[in-house]
């Protein structure tokens, strides 16, 4: 497992991660929309927050992780 930091470029951490996986594999790297402390927070996940960086509910309508995902995939594949 690789941790960065929220000064990393993103650029930066694919190519360490090709230089780990190999040539073949094709890479992608999403950067959080927030940090919260040393961690990262992806809105679409976990929508709220707490003072102290805990989720404050989860509501699964609307799938929002998994339309996120698709969002991420399909943007992808459109600029491959």
């Amino acid at each position: 497992m690789l941790f960065f930091d929220r000064q990393s470029e993103s650029k930066d951490i694919a190519e360490i991660l090709v230089s780990k996986l190999g040539d073949s594999v094709n890479t992608w790297v999403v950067e959080a929309s927030t940090f919260h402390g040393p961690f990262a927070v992806f809105k679409e996940f976990v929508p709220t927050l707490n003072s102290r960086g805990e989720p404050k509910h989860y509501d699964p309508d609307g799938f929002l992780a998994s339309s996120s995902i698709v969002r991420i995939i399909s943007k992808s594949l459109d600029q491959v």
